[in-house]
């Protein structure tokens, strides 16, 4: 199983995000449904210890905490863009989940690579891999984009299921953030 961990904003802003992602010729866009700001992606875990992955995740404890989008960006490497995303405002909240995720997870083994990186919260819109010379106008003309804060109220363990028109992602349970 290809597993992630993921907070999915409320439908009302992933269709105001959907609304973005037009304009760019050739680019497979992210459909509304698939949007989330990943906490961690462990990729390949046996079945088996799937149990163990959500016993862990079960065990966080966390109110639940505002969220903002804050504009528009790109990951790039050698001059290619990776990918278009939709920047997540700073959030100590955030930030203490997507720790408490990777502590839970750390007695597993289990997404390792996760531990190494930088945590930059994000919701991806496109990956074009390649470079995009209209890019830098679409940025600008969309640069003030905005949503009002929405509430983090749970994340979700998914199994993301690859296939010939993209990934699809299946909920397997959602946890949720305590209300204080």
């Amino acid at each position: 199983m290809r597993l992630f961990i993921a907070i999915t904003p409320p439908e009302e802003v992933r269709d105001r995000l959907a609304g973005l992602c037009t304009g760019l010729a050739d680019i497979r866009w992210v459909a509304a449904e698939n949007m989330h700001i990943t906490l961690a992606f462990l990729g390949e875990v046996d079945g088996s210890r799937a149990a163990d992955v959500d016993a862990a995740l079960a065990a966080i404890e966390q109110p639940a905490f505002p969220l903002r989008v804050c504009g528009l960006d790109i990951f790039a490497a050698r001059r290619r863009v990776r990918v278009i995303y939709a920047a997540i405002a700073p959030s100590d909240a955030l930030l203490h989940l997507h720790k408490g995720v990777l502590s839970a997870l750390a007695p597993l083994e289990i997404g390792e690579p996760e531990r190494k990186r930088k945590f930059k919260p994000h919701i991806t819109l496109a990956r074009p891999g390649r470079a995009l010379a209209r890019l830098e106008n679409w940025l600008h003309e969309r640069a003030g984009f905005t949503t009002p804060p929405f509430m983090a109220e749970r994340f979700t363990l998914y199994e993301s299921i690859l296939g010939t028109g993209g990934a699809h992602y299946r909920p397997l349970r959602h946890y949720d953030l305590c209300s204080r």
